[in-house]
């Protein structure tokens, strides 16, 4: 469990410097190949009354803001998954094979 906590105490630790990263690579490696950045263009529904438009993020900050989510979700998720499985070795930590195979106290006791 504390290679779990580890990982999750890295990723939240690390991650601006992972997205940064990531993200240099990611330009790097467009930039070489000659891919272009395209755009979606979606429509947004307004209404009536509204007149200005929304400001769009830079092509970089959509994928830095898409990056940071991911690892924050990925954070909880170790967090909640680990927690359950945590709490089902707690239960069930008779059947683990050391202590199926190592004699308890009291079996030594019998014995004499």
């Amino acid at each position: 469990m504390r290679a779990v906590e580890s990982l999750r105490k890295f990723l939240t630790d690390q991650r601006d410097c992972l997205v940064n990263n990531s993200l240099d690579t990611a330009m790097h490696t467009r930039a070489t190949m000659y891919i272009p950045v395209v755009r979606r263009v979606r429509k947004k529904r307004r209404m009536d009354s509204e007149t200005a438009a929304d400001t769009r993020l830079l092509f970089q900050d959509e994928i830095k803001r898409a990056m940071f989510e991911i690892i924050d979700h990925l954070a909880i998720e170790i967090v909640g998954r680990f927690q359950h499985l945590k709490s089902v070795n707690d239960m069930f930590a008779f059947l683990q094979l050391s202590n199926l195979l190592e004699p308890t106290n009291d079996e030594l006791m019998g014995h004499k």
